[in-house]
């Protein structure tokens, strides 16, 4: 789970588009385990909300770095 986190945080910064976040992670989930745990998992941790989430930590340590500098 760990692993996997960290990979949707690099995929947010990088896709910097809650969409196409969201679609990628969907796809994940259907592919890795059977329906009924994708959809579990897509209503306890919805990815547009993960999307939002590490949009903003990365924003915020972006900020974070301009003002160290």
């Amino acid at each position: 789970m760990r692993r996997r986190l960290s990979e949707w945080a690099e995929l947010a910064r990088d896709l910097q588009d809650v969409d196409a976040f969201s679609q990628r992670v969907e796809r994940e989930l259907h592919a890795h385990g059977d329906d009924d745990t994708a959809a579990s998992y897509i209503q306890a941790a919805p990815p547009d909300q993960l999307y939002l989430g590490l949009a903003r930590y990365w924003r915020k340590r972006a900020e974070r770095e301009t003002v160290a500098a």
